[in-house]
């Protein structure tokens, strides 16, 4: 099957393109029109995600909330609704559970374990990648570069090759 972010990150490697409308027509004319239709899929679906999180965002503040009725003489106040509207549209938030995207109002105990080790393998990538920044940087102010490029090759070298593992 065709993976567009696949080919996404094999043509990072092979263009300096760094404008993205630019890049994107560069990836779609290397495409066959087969390519074309299943990268549509995958990037649609991944625009209706987004989407479809925001407009829920967007709708569960307009709405106004059912008619709360006074119990025992207890007034329902603003801040009441507000927590209310709160609790509702979390619960209705999207994300990735062990098998299919999901609500969290329906995730079960096999979807959270799923969520927690991806957000974790994701924190750790980050937390490597934010190291190896903080190497580039150290090696650029002994350098006295300003530009990464611009480092000696063997440095340069080593700092690639670490960036890569």
């Amino acid at each position: 099957m065709y993976d567009v972010f696949a080919r996404i990150r094999e043509m990072c490697e092979s263009t300096d393109e760094a404008d993205p409308v630019r890049f994107a027509e560069l990836l779609v004319a290397s495409m066959t029109q087969r390519e074309r239709a299943a990268a549509f899929t995958q990037v649609a679906a991944t625009v209706v995600n987004i989407v479809l999180t925001r407009e829920r965002s967007r709708l569960a503040k307009l709405r106004e909330p059912a008619p709360q009725p006074v119990a025992a003489g207890r007034v329902v106040t603003l801040a009441d609704e507000m927590r209310e509207g709160w609790r509702n549209a979390r619960l209705r938030a999207r994300m990735r559970g062990a098998e299919s995207w999901k609500m969290l109002a329906d995730f079960t105990v096999a979807d959270f374990i799923h969520a927690a080790r991806e957000r974790r393998a994701r924190a750790a990538a980050n937390v490597r990648a934010a190291e190896w920044m903080d190497s580039c940087r150290v090696e650029l102010e002994l350098a006295g570069v300003s530009r990464f490029a611009e480092l000696p090759d063997d440095r340069l070298e080593v700092l690639l090759k670490e960036s890569a593992e």
